[in-house]
């Protein structure tokens, strides 16, 4: 019985080991393409469009969220 118990544990860490390898790896992509993409957008776009742009587009989810607040 204690064998099994042991096992089952191996499994659960080796599972969990790759969970998290896995989860690395895609915030490490993720976290490479927006460094990417923003160096690439702020030589062709002046930074106060961008954060023009950043700004409505926060403001917009904000309201978004006070509506869906509310009508829950």
């Amino acid at each position: 019985m204690e064998g099994i118990f042991w096992l089952h544990v191996a499994l659960f860490v080796s599972v969990l080991i790759g969970l998290f390898i896995g989860a690395w790896l895609a915030v490490s992509v993720v976290c490479g393409i927006a460094v990417a993409v923003g160096a690439w957008l702020q030589h062709r776009v002046s930074i106060w469009r961008i954060r023009l742009v950043s700004g409505v587009l926060l403001l917009g989810l904000a309201a978004w969220t006070v509506v869906e607040f509310v009508q829950a």
